[in-house]
């Protein structure tokens, strides 16, 4: 993260968790949502410096599969297509 970016908590609002696909990621054990930076909702907060350093620093990891937010919507590190997003950050990764 910049230095003068701080992320104190995030809320993940699904894991293996709500209703997916049985083929879906987060069935698979392999994705979550994360819905809140510091407390703040995204869907109240609009794009803000934190969502996009969030999302950027998930980007670097080694393992990134899908990384779609409100910031960007990637999958492994190119743009993608998808609806949706605007609430929370969906992350997966590749095994």
């Amino acid at each position: 993260l910049p230095l003068n970016i701080t992320i104190n908590s995030l809320f993940i609002s699904t894991s293996t968790n709500g209703v997916h696909d049985i083929n879906s990621n987060h069935s698979r054990g392999i994705a979550l949502d994360i819905s809140r930076i510091n407390e703040v909702k995204m869907i109240n907060s609009g794009i803000t410096p934190e969502i996009v350093s969030l999302q950027q620093s998930l980007e670097n990891l080694s393992n990134i599969r899908e990384n779609f937010g409100p910031s960007f919507k990637h999958k492994n590190g190119l743009p993608w297509t998808v609806p949706g997003h605007q609430d929370h950050i969906h992350f997966s990764i590749n095994l």
